[in-house]
Protein backbone atom coordinates (compact mmCIF):
# COMPACT_ATOMS: atom_id res chain seq x y z
CA UNK A 1 0.00 0.00 0.00
CA UNK A 2 1.46 3.35 -1.38
CA UNK A 3 0.90 7.06 0.25
CA UNK A 4 -1.30 6.94 -2.77
CA UNK A 5 -3.52 4.51 -1.87
CA UNK A 6 -4.38 6.50 1.01
CA UNK A 7 -5.72 9.26 -0.68
CA UNK A 8 -8.34 7.15 -3.11
CA UNK A 9 -11.56 6.69 -2.10
CA UNK A 10 -12.31 3.44 -3.12
CA UNK A 11 -9.55 2.18 -1.75
CA UNK A 12 -10.12 4.15 2.05
CA UNK A 13 -13.89 3.18 1.61
CA UNK A 14 -12.67 -0.53 1.18
CA UNK A 15 -9.79 -0.58 4.16
CA UNK A 16 -12.15 1.03 6.57
CA UNK A 17 -14.83 -1.44 5.86
CA UNK A 18 -12.91 -4.28 6.99
CA UNK A 19 -10.67 -2.23 10.03
CA UNK A 20 -12.51 1.14 11.04
CA UNK A 21 -8.82 1.72 12.45
CA UNK A 22 -7.46 2.29 9.29
CA UNK A 23 -9.07 5.66 9.30
CA UNK A 24 -5.54 6.61 10.60
CA UNK A 25 -4.10 6.18 7.65
CA UNK A 26 -6.14 8.20 5.09
CA UNK A 27 -5.49 11.43 3.94
CA UNK A 28 -6.75 14.85 5.68
CA UNK A 29 -9.12 14.81 2.84
CA UNK A 30 -10.40 11.72 3.24
CA UNK A 31 -11.17 12.09 6.88
CA UNK A 32 -13.29 14.79 6.20
CA UNK A 33 -15.94 12.99 3.81
CA UNK A 34 -18.31 11.65 5.60
CA UNK A 35 -19.75 8.43 3.85
CA UNK A 36 -15.81 7.04 4.66
CA UNK A 37 -15.83 8.08 8.32
CA UNK A 38 -19.27 6.64 9.25
CA UNK A 39 -17.99 3.36 7.67
CA UNK A 40 -15.26 3.16 9.95
CA UNK A 41 -17.36 4.01 13.14
CA UNK A 42 -19.88 1.81 12.03
CA UNK A 43 -17.01 -0.86 11.84
CA UNK A 44 -15.46 -0.41 15.04
CA UNK A 45 -15.76 2.83 17.57
CA UNK A 46 -11.60 2.52 17.73
CA UNK A 47 -11.90 4.63 14.68
CA UNK A 48 -13.51 7.60 16.57
CA UNK A 49 -10.35 9.29 17.32
CA UNK A 50 -9.03 9.41 14.49
CA UNK A 51 -12.47 11.27 13.40
CA UNK A 52 -11.56 15.22 11.60
CA UNK A 53 -12.97 18.30 13.72
CA UNK A 54 -14.45 19.47 10.90
CA UNK A 55 -16.78 16.01 11.19
CA UNK A 56 -16.91 16.52 14.82
CA UNK A 57 -18.92 19.69 13.95
CA UNK A 58 -21.38 17.67 11.84
CA UNK A 59 -24.73 16.77 13.46
CA UNK A 60 -25.20 13.19 11.27
CA UNK A 61 -21.93 11.99 12.58
CA UNK A 62 -22.31 12.81 16.16
CA UNK A 63 -25.88 11.19 16.27
CA UNK A 64 -24.55 8.68 14.85
CA UNK A 65 -21.83 8.12 17.56
CA UNK A 66 -24.18 9.70 20.76
CA UNK A 67 -26.44 6.29 18.96
CA UNK A 68 -23.84 3.31 19.52
CA UNK A 69 -20.72 4.76 21.23
CA UNK A 70 -22.59 7.81 23.39
CA UNK A 71 -19.26 7.76 25.68
CA UNK A 72 -17.64 9.55 23.01
CA UNK A 73 -19.91 12.62 22.65
CA UNK A 74 -17.27 14.91 24.63
CA UNK A 75 -15.45 15.08 21.42
CA UNK A 76 -18.67 16.75 19.70
CA UNK A 77 -17.92 20.53 19.13
CA UNK A 78 -19.07 23.28 21.05
CA UNK A 79 -21.74 23.93 18.61
CA UNK A 80 -23.06 20.15 18.84
CA UNK A 81 -23.16 20.40 22.68
CA UNK A 82 -25.35 23.24 22.58
CA UNK A 83 -28.21 21.15 20.66
CA UNK A 84 -30.62 20.10 22.98
CA UNK A 85 -32.42 17.23 21.18
CA UNK A 86 -28.81 15.81 20.57
CA UNK A 87 -27.80 16.44 24.21
CA UNK A 88 -31.08 14.94 25.42
CA UNK A 89 -30.50 11.64 23.42
CA UNK A 90 -27.12 11.49 25.19
CA UNK A 91 -28.27 12.06 28.37
CA UNK A 92 -30.80 9.71 28.01
CA UNK A 93 -28.23 6.78 27.53
CA UNK A 94 -25.78 7.97 30.15
CA UNK A 95 -26.37 10.75 32.56
CA UNK A 96 -22.95 11.56 32.99
CA UNK A 97 -22.91 12.89 29.72
CA UNK A 98 -24.50 15.98 31.05
CA UNK A 99 -21.09 17.38 31.93
CA UNK A 100 -19.99 17.89 28.06
CA UNK A 101 -23.07 19.93 27.61
CA UNK A 102 -22.74 23.60 27.03
CA UNK A 103 -23.54 25.58 30.42
CA UNK A 104 -26.88 26.58 28.57
CA UNK A 105 -28.42 23.67 28.97
CA UNK A 106 -26.51 21.70 31.88
CA UNK A 107 -29.01 25.03 33.57
CA UNK A 108 -32.43 23.93 31.77
CA UNK A 109 -34.43 21.95 33.56
CA UNK A 110 -35.84 20.01 30.72
CA UNK A 111 -32.38 18.56 30.19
Amino acid sequence: MSKEDWNTEDFVLDQVKKNGKALYYASRRLKNTKHIVLAAIQQTEGAIPYVSYHLLDDKEVIQFIVQNYVKWFNLASIRLKSDKDLVLRAVRQKGYTLLHASAELKDDRDV
